[in-house]
């Protein structure tokens, strides 16, 4: 189990870098079509937490790709977790995608750095979930290619504790009558020796 969770681990992780990109494709697309500037929202969230304050605007701006980056790869993470427990396709990207957007909808205003919801408005709710639509889709194509493409060749190798049982039975089995044979290949010989001697006695038998 604790192989399993770690090889789930770091084929999220992978996979969270694939997720992060594709989501930042996907609002930088979307700021250009808006004409609106990236949001520092990552940086402040960070700055909240660990009661942190970057020297200036360039510094902001580092932390701020630190954490983006950071963050999108941590949530990675948790799908590879639940790929490698059987936990795949629809159904493991619904449940993520739900994750993650419901933590963006709490912990962002909870921490004070974006509005509260019912502020946001219907149409900056949407583009929010199509983002993270974007990137969940990306994050469980690649948990799940990376996951058969882990496992396929470790099934195939596998050799199965029937196979390997039934092998030493049956040398087991081989090897006994082997050392059987010198003994068998003596039955007869003395079993006509037997036969003599009673015939021999017979006679003397008779006369009583």
């Amino acid at each position: 189990m604790i192989a399993r969770a770690a090889c789930g681990l770091g084929i999220g992780l992978v996979a969270g870098v694939v997720g992060t990109a594709a989501i930042t494709v996907s609002q930088l697309t979307a700021m250009r079509i808006r004409g609106r500037k990236p949001s520092n929202s990552p940086a402040k969230a960070v700055e909240k937490v660990f009661a942190i304050r970057p020297i200036d605007d360039a510094a902001e701006s580092r932390l701020n790709e630190l954490a983006h980056w950071g963050y999108g790869t941590s949530w990675g993470a948790v799908r590879g977790i639940m790929t490698a427990f059987g936990l795949r396709g629809p159904w493991a990207d619904t449940i993520h995608w739900g994750a993650v957007q419901g933590t963006a909808m709490l912990l962002l205003p909870a921490l004070e750095v974006a509005p509260p919801v019912r502020e946001w408005g219907a149409k900056e709710i949407a583009f929010e979930g199509l983002h993270h639509v974007v990137y969940v889709t990306a994050v469980g194509l690649t948990c799940d290619a990376l996951c058969r493409r882990f496992a396929s060749p470790q099934a195939t190798e596998r050799i199965p504790w029937s196979i390997l049982v039934g092998g030493a039975v049956s040398e087991g089995i081989r090897r006994s009558a082997q050392r059987a044979r010198p003994v068998m290949a003596q039955v007869p010989e003395r079993a006509r020796e037997w036969s003599q001697a009673a015939a021999d006695r017979l006679p003397a038998v008779a006369r009583r």
